[in-house]
């Protein structure tokens, strides 16, 4: 497993947090802006490029209160950081923002599925070949 988590970055400085209000609703409908979405057990992905001049990859992460308490929410997120730092630098894009919305099956499944999936995700056939940096909504 220790050979899995080896990071080779691809061009990508750093994974930065997504913050604002504004990033994670620009996402919520990737495909208009470039980007793609994925479905999985655990997970749904959702991933565009709202940072065309970053060198970094930015990730957001949203667990919601029908997962359970505090304690089970926190475990959720630190699982799905833990999955998403090990392969965000080798299967990322620069300047692309990944929210990770977590779904019942998150805080049960085995980490490694949960890498299995995260990278069959990234690695996604519906993901857009080519740059699917716009300007204006519309415009390429």
């Amino acid at each position: 497993m220790t050979a899995m988590l080896t990071r080779k970055t691809s061009g990508i400085e750093q994974i930065r947090s997504l913050r604002k209000r504004a990033d994670f609703l620009r996402l919520r409908h990737p495909k208009s802006i470039g980007g793609y979405f994925v479905r999985k057990p655990a997970f749904l992905l959702q991933a565009a490029p709202l940072f065309p001049n970053e060198k970094a990859v930015f990730l957001g992460l949203t667990v919601t209160k029908r997962q359970g308490n505090a304690v089970t929410r926190n475990r959720i997120k630190r699982r799905l950081r833990a999955a998403a730092h090990a392969l965000l630098p080798l299967h990322g894009q620069s300047g692309y923002a990944y929210v990770l919305i977590a779904k019942g099956e998150a805080e049960k499944t085995s980490f490694q599925t949960l890498l299995d999936d995260l990278k069959a995700a990234l690695l996604s056939p519906s993901r857009k070949v080519g740059t699917g940096f716009r300007t204006k909504k519309g415009a390429g």
